[in-house]
């Protein structure tokens, strides 16, 4: 029989697993294309694949892929099989920390600039 778990086991796997998702979800937010799929989606609460596909001029075999990993990542959701792709329970967050990210390598290569000159 086994060893039940402490408590303290427990919310270390927890813990564990909580990083295991905002890693992956920082990795795959930090791409270029799924960056402008999920602004899109903010921007129009909601988006099919076909208007993502023609909106953003990604063929379907590349803006699958990206989705597929945006999914994975809990940063989009599509509620109903092929149906429209929302913001997913992270997508929010993310997005306010990317936001947050780009303002900040701004300046931060604003102050490289007027060292260099």
């Amino acid at each position: 029989m086994p060893k039940a778990k402490t408590k303290a086991e427990t919310q270390e796997e927890v813990k564990e697993k909580a990083y295991q998702i905002l890693g992956q979800a920082i990795e795959v937010i930090g791409n270029k294309n799924r960056a402008e799929i999920t602004q899109y989606i903010k921007d129009h609460k909601e988006a099919t694949f076909e208007v993502l596909r023609k909106e953003l001029g990604l063929n379907a075999s590349v803006l699958s892929f990206h989705l597929k990993k945006l999914k994975k990542a809990y940063i989009v959701s599509q509620p109903v099989e092929r149906g429209s792709y929302k913001l997913g329970e992270l997508g929010e967050v993310m997005l306010l920390a990317r936001e947050g990210l780009e303002q900040e390598a701004h300046n931060i290569l604003r102050k490289l600039g007027s060292k260099l000159n």
